[in-house]
């Protein structure tokens, strides 16, 4: 691009910004694609995406689809039968005349579109109308909000030609990807903006890890040019849990979508490692990474997503006759060569000091016309105080299907890391592989093996987990970090250490009828750099790079939960949601308790930021009787009030009635908005105890945490007591007239159980459970309540078997009672 056309992108991209409410009075703004995949200056980080300067502006394109609509299948189907929303890749008209870089668009309805969209085929054009969002902050969409068709390129002259559109463009991977050091990869920054959404294809790719789910979600992992990429599942024909898709067989009543029919189709399962395969899709970027690719949250791979794979339903059910195979259909993942089947990996285990260890493998082609290339085995063999050591390769030997090789004999404690790799060729020429990978480890006969350390010894930022192992299942470890020589009185290793200074770990492994291990130690360098913050607000505008912050300030619970160990708090400047899947905080925090020094990096997840810890801080620097600020709805925004606990008067229910469903969106409203104005009310914690009971009429003072889904304002309550309606009862009848606990039911239980008791009069209440030491484990009611008959629900599934103590304390009240938790 010249530095003419980037400043006349730039000025178009900033009038846009500057004159949006203009715009939005005189209709949308006609724009190609690529003005909305292009940026005025150079991109970072994944966090730069949601920035573009024409995000939320009304504007209009005009475009080829390229996608078949009905393979789209991400979102669930709702209980009618209809998609929660359609995926839709588009590419602009303008495409072969200005280029096809930055010229496509991935489109997502779940409104009134949405059957306009799905009545569309491959090589529709269409006009649309509607606003550039990003989902999660980084994943690029187009919202639609009116969808015109015009013609298709195989049927209307004026549009002839633009089929070239629907073709894949050829590029190599390493165009998407960068390797970024320790096995994982980054995005290719540079060319993002050319190729996000757009139908790409890598031809000669091999396919290096899979995951197989036959009634599930598949997915593989692709390597070409030295890079990986991933898949998602967007369509319907490469996942199998949409097996009856929009579709209800006792009615017979359909969409006509493109599902898989496990009769007819058989379960999609991915070509297997080493198989080598020409792979289409559309290219798209997302926050799942469950194989460790990513070198980060803010510099992800782009991943590609293929869409079809040859066939095409025309009718619901699955009758045969309906599969069928139009000619030039796409089929996005066309497999070239098959990988050679690698068997009966042989080798001693354990092997002893002085012993010959020789290594066997049994390898057969995949048929009997493809060529066997070579079969090679490379190991490294180090001692166990190294944790590296020199690669050597050998041939192996053939003796029928079976290949084998001697690599000597070792001394005693050497861990020798070994693979082989086989190359076949098919009979077009294609080479394909497989690989097997090892360790054996070279014991004593007279004593233990060494602790094995990961990761390796060196140098690192903040901290560092370590984890200790043995190759012997029943040995213990023992560990010291004080510089001194461990002993079998010395600390019993049972979790990964955490190291957050320069330490040396000392480390043996006792077995029972041989002598101890010798001392095996590792001397990690940890560069403490971590970013300090007194406030939350300081807190929020940290960079999400990984960085490690600290909490230095003291913040309020005004929320826990069992799910990821979840925690909302809050201080005078705002308020963050701790996300702690891990459970690095051991300490149990109730509402009222002060939390302080706590550290970890940012994150965002469907826009909401949260804060990982990495570290424990330990208990509850303290304890206050929490108000949340009050406020009015119209005052409330996802920008300044995020994870806070608010207070909101004179609120009530918009077409609302019966009773509370989980994960629901309401409408509220109060004086503060206009007309016709609403909020949504969602109930977004599963474990609340007001799902299932009525919803409140008239007025009411709400209490709840402010949601953010992707932009919009959710109001999160958390409790019955939250709509200040009084108590909660489970059945009709007078105000007690006396305060009493009852025998939590069931008893014993696992992991949930039931806790009733009666409040003669509005009052303080706390509601906590003890171990059999004394300890709390659990505050379950930590508010003043009015009179009345409550239940409260208590899932110990994170507490072990035994038996535990739960007290009320209720004005001048004070119970106790025990129950039994049985797993």
């Amino acid at each position: 691009m010249t530095k003419h056309l980037q400043l006349a992108l730039f000025v178009l991209l900033t009038a846009a910004l500057l004159f949006t409410d203009v715009m939005a009075q005189n209709g949308p703004q006609e724009v190609i694609i690529r003005e909305l995949n292009e940026y005025p200056t150079p991109l970072t980080s994944f966090e730069d995406l949601d920035s573009h300067p024409l995000t939320g502006v009304p504007v209009v394109f005009e475009a080829v689809v390229v996608s078949y609509p009905k393979s789209s299948g991400f979102a669930s189907a709702t209980e009618a039968n209809l998609p929660g929303r359609i995926h839709v890749f588009v590419e602009d008209i303008n495409g072969l005349d200005m280029g096809r870089d930055g010229m496509a668009m991935h489109i997502v309805e779940g409104g009134d579109q949405r059957e306009t969209l799905e009545n569309l085929v491959r090589g529709d054009v269409v006009r649309v109308e509607g606003t550039l969002t990003f989902f999660q902050g980084i994943v690029v969409q187009f919202d639609p909000s009116l969808v015109t068709p015009l013609g298709n390129v195989f049927i209307d002259p004026e549009y002839e030609g633009l089929d070239a559109l629907l073709q894949p463009r050829t590029i190599p991977l390493s165009d998407l990807n960068s390797p970024a050091g320790n096995g994982q990869f980054t995005w290719n920054v540079n060319n993002y903006s050319r190729f996000i959404s757009q139908y790409v294809r890598i031809e000669g790719a091999e396919i290096i890890s899979r995951f197989e789910a036959e009634t599930g979600r598949p997915r593989f992992i692709g390597s070409a040019d030295g890079v990986v990429a991933q898949t998602t599942d967007i369509s319907l024909r490469f996942r199998n849990d949409r097996d009856n898709y929009a579709f209800d067989p006792e009615t017979g009543e359909g969409r006509g979508y493109n599902y898989r029919r496990p009769a007819v189709d058989g379960p999609y399962v991915p070509p297997p490692a080493g198989a080598v395969v020409d792979w289409s899709g559309f290219v798209v970027v997302n926050t799942f990474d469950p194989d460790n690719i990513d070198v980060s949250p803010t510099a992800r791979t782009l991943r590609i997503n293929p869409f079809e794979d040859g066939f095409v339903w025309i009718n619901d059910g699955d009758n045969p006759d309906d599969r069928v195979a139009p000619p030039g259909w796409p089929n996005d993942l066309v497999v070239l060569g098959f990988a050679p089947i690698v068997e009966n990996l042989t080798f001693p285990q354990p092997a002893l000091a002085g012993q010959a260890v020789d290594i066997s493998v049994d390898v057969i082609l995949p048929e009997d016309d493809y060529t066997l290339n070579s079969v090679t085995l490379t190991y490294t063999a180090r001692p166990y105080t190294a944790d590296t050591a020199d690669e050597i390769t050998v041939e192996m030997t053939p003796a029928g299907n079976t290949f084998s090789a001697g690599i000597g004999s070792f001394d005693a404690f050497d861990v020798v890391d070994f693979s082989i790799r086989v190359v076949t060729t098919t009979p077009e020429g294609i080479e394909t592989a497989s690989t097997v990978s090892d360790t054996i480890f070279i014991e004593s006969a007279t004593q233990a093996f060494p602790p094995v350390f990961s990761p390796a010894a060196g140098e690192y930022i903040n901290f560092v987990e370590v984890s200790l192992s043995s190759p012997d299942e029943e040995a213990a470890i023992y560990f010291t970090m004080d510089g001194s020589d461990p002993t079998t009185d010395s600390p019993l290793y049972t979790a990964p250490i955490l190291v957050e200074q320069t330490t040396t770990i000392k480390a043996i492994a006792a077995v029972s009828g041989v002598e101890n291990s010798p001392v095996n130690e590792r001397t990690y360098e940890v560069e403490v750099a971590i970013e300090e913050f007194a406030t939350l607000a300081g807190l929020r505008g940290g960079d999400r790079d990984g960085t490690l912050y600290e909490y230095t300030g003291e913040a309020v619970v005004t929320y826990w939960r069992t799910a990821r160990n979840q925690k909302y708090i809050q201080d005078e400047t705002g308020a963050i949601l701790i996300d702690d899947a891990p459970g690095r905080i051991t300490e149990f925090y109730a509402i009222g308790d002060l939390m302080s020094n706590v550290r970890g990096d940012l994150s965002v997840f469907q826009g909401t930021v949260q804060f990982r810890p990495a570290t424990d801080p330990g208990g509850p620097v303290g304890n206050i009787d929490f108000v949340p600020p009050t406020f009015s709805l119209a005052d409330i925004t996802v920008t300044e009030n995020e994870s806070m606990l608010v207070r909101i008067p004179n609120v009530s229910f918009v077409g609302a009635e019966g009773a509370f469903e989980g994960g629901t969106n309401y409408q509220i409203t109060d004086p503060s908005l206009g007309e016709d104005q609403t909020v949504i009310l969602r109930t977004n914690f599963p474990e609340s105890d007001y799902i299932g009971l009525d919803i409140p009429e008239g007025e009411f003072t709400l209490t709840a945490i402010v949601g953010n889904f992707n932009g919009t304002l959710q109001m999160v309550p958390r409790f019955i007591t939250d709509f200040d309606l009084g108590a909660t009862s489970t059945e009709p009848g007078e105000r007690p007239n006396e305060f009493s606990l009852d025998q939590n039911y069931p008893n014993p239980f696992n992991p949930t159980t039931n806790i009733r008791y009666n409040l003669a009069e509005a009052t303080n209440v706390t509601l906590s459970v003890y171990d059999i030491l004394g300890r709390r484990v659990a505050m379950l009611v930590n508010e003043h309540q009015a009179a009345g008959q409550y239940i409260i629900n208590f899932d110990a599934s994170r507490l072990a078997s035994g038996t535990y103590i739960y007290r009320i304390d209720a004005g001048n009240f004070v119970s106790t009672r025990k129950m039994m938790l049985v797993k």
